[in-house]
């Protein structure tokens, strides 16, 4: 069909090329802005499209420091008569906050100030206050439409402070000797560990100097790299084994740093509000150990998955407790609607998922 148009008609079709190129030009002509320590441009935008996992981190301090900059009003009104991205982008957002605020407080909304809190020593990402006095903590998830569909709801580091055995000396101690014996007969092979007091100080991080030749190498041989990954799943496996979940010290620390916290979620161009069971963060017993997870029942008859993982370069650094419920297959969902007699009962998961919320039904 294009080619007929520009067959029959190639005037119209230079003028509409030219006027698409002189869009697309003003569009790059858009004047940058600072905000949160970093200069925004209009291409900035593409930070929310599904990027490869190794840009991730980057792209998220992009997205939520362009959430908080159309909150705080601190994006230039241009980009919103010339962007329908941005626009778009500004509507969602406000509309996300409409439904979080009227949700627990049914008011209106006069005033919005968005505070970032991220940063490990964090529990969210943001704090938002409506109308100075109606407080928000949020945590942003990206390319996700609820918090079951998240690796996480939570990422502990330190996962020694809830076990009975100290991980990081563990593993110094049994396994990082083997990874640093890696020898491809390059002149790369055979490594010097860091002192152990060095080690213990900075493997909880997410860059070490201690690790930097071991870092170099895992990103760049490709060989080494799959020695580490073979060598980290057999030393969690056997760890979890040798260990015990301190159960009381865990649900504490869920308890402080999930309190009131409301969920942000992003997927294909919408933001969806969500929250997490409060029941989740009271574990009552550990049902089983799998692989790399301690598998633990709540309170509430909820099912969580623990599970242990180094969480920048397998077996090298950051390790940390990656928790996230468990949630049955969508047979298994479809089996509970049928037992309490929910009928129609929705084909996609999200949708039998929302329901039993609804019904106020564990799974």
């Amino acid at each position: 069909m294009n080619s007929q148009i520009r067959g029959s008609n190639p005037k119209a079709c230079v003028i509409i090329q030219r006027a698409i190129k002189k869009y697309i030009s003003l569009l790059a002509s858009l004047p940058s802005f600072p905000y949160n320590k970093l200069l925004f441009t209009y291409g900035n935008i593409n930070s929310f499209n599904k990027t490869e996992k190794c840009n991730n981190d980057a792209n998220n301090k992009l997205r939520e420091s362009i959430i908080g900059a159309i909150i705080n009003q601190q994006v230039p009104s241009d980009y919103y008569c010339y962007s329908r991205r941005w626009l778009s982008m500004k509507t969602q957002i406000h509309k996300f906050i409409r439904k979080i605020h009227n949700e627990n407080q049914n008011g209106i909304i006069e005033k919005i100030q968005c505070i970032h809190m991220g940063g490990r020593s964090a529990n969210n990402d943001f704090k938002f206050i409506i109308n100075d006095k109606h407080t928000y903590l949020v945590e942003f998830k990206f390319n996700v439409s609820s918090v079951t569909d998240c690796p996480q709801f939570v990422s502990l580091g330190t996962p020694s402070t809830y076990l009975d055995i100290p991980f990081e000396s563990w593993f110094y101690d049994n396994y990082l000797p083997l990874i640093a014996k890696f020898n491809d007969g390059s002149d790369e092979g055979v490594m010097k560990i860091p002192d152990k007091d060095t080690y213990l100080k900075y493997v909880g991080n997410n860059e070490a100097d201690c690790m930097a030749t071991f870092k170099h190498l895992y990103k760049n041989n490709s060989k080494f790299n799959a020695h580490c990954k073979i060598i980290d799943k057999r030393s969690i496996k056997e760890f979890i084994q040798l260990s015990n979940l301190n159960i009381e010290k865990l649900s504490q620390k869920l308890i402080e740093s999930q309190k009131d916290k409301h969920y942000m979620c992003y997927k294909d161009g919408t933001f969806y509000y969500d929250v997490v069971h409060s029941g989740l963060y009271t574990i009552s017993n550990v049902v089983n150990k799998e692989n790399m997870n301690i598998i633990c029942r709540t309170i509430s008859g909820h099912t969580l998955e623990v599970k242990l993982r180094f969480k920048n370069g397998c077996g090298l650094l950051f390790p940390a407790f990656q928790i996230k419920q468990r949630v049955p297959f969508i047979k298994e969902l479809q089996n509970i609607c049928k037992e309490k007699e929910i009928a129609p009962v929705p084909r996609l998961k999200k949708d039998i998922l929302s329901l039993l919320n609804e019904h106020g039904i564990v799974y």
